[in-house]
């Protein structure tokens, strides 16, 4: 679900996008978007086969989680740009933060492609106070969560179970007309303890 599903669902949207410019007879961008999906697909079969041996994100092993945030986000429909501008130090965290956080916008990003169609969609990432803090908000319809009954859908609830285990906490925010925004936070260790020299040990 957190691997493999996302990238997915954003081949369904970018075929159906491509539906939509060969029936408009826009071949010229439908043969550019035919491109990128023939990328997408060989990056979700790859996905597949490292979850296949317990590996949910190549591209978080390799780059990190704001380089591959920026990564992922871009090939979606549509696009969305992450701003991680306030985030201190070269922007890497302990694994299991990173993993936590990173699913967590993959799952935001994910929802508001899929119910808020057209809506513009950002990403922020920000630390402060010990925290690495993360925004997903889109300006979408929204929806009423008072009439909302029964529990989250169950990727909100993988994602919060992720969140949870590293300490952090998530909120979900939303209304009708006013788009929707999932919050959250995680403590990480702050740059200057990591980098802090040792205590010389006193001698005898």
């Amino acid at each position: 679900h957190d691997g493999a599903q996302h990238h997915l669902v954003s081949l369904r949207l970018a075929l159906g996008l491509v539906e939509h410019q060969v029936s408009t007879a826009n071949f010229e961008r439908a043969r550019e978007r035919l491109a990128q999906i023939s990328g997408q697909i060989d990056l979700a079969e790859s996905i597949l086969a490292e979850t296949a041996t317990g590996v949910s994100s190549p591209l978080l092993a390799q780059w990190g989680l704001l380089r591959a945030l920026e990564k992922e986000l871009a090939t979606g429909e549509p696009p969305v740009a992450v701003d991680a501008s306030g985030v201190d130090g070269d922007g890497r965290f302990p694994h299991d933060v990173e993993s936590a956080v990173y699913f967590c916008c993959l799952e935001a990003v994910n929802n508001a492609r899929k119910h808020a169609k057209g809506a513009t969609i950002t990403v922020r990432l920000c630390t402060g106070n010990g925290r690495l803090h993360f925004t997903v908000q889109d300006d979408g319809p929204g929806w009423d969560m008072k009439r909302v009954s029964g529990s989250p859908g169950r990727g909100m609830r993988n994602v919060t179970i992720r969140i949870s285990a590293v300490g952090g906490q998530i909120d979900v925010r939303s209304a009708p007309g006013q788009g929707t925004t999932v919050e959250g936070s995680v403590p990480v260790p702050s740059p200057a303890a990591a980098d802090a020299p040792e205590e010389p040990v006193a001698a005898g």
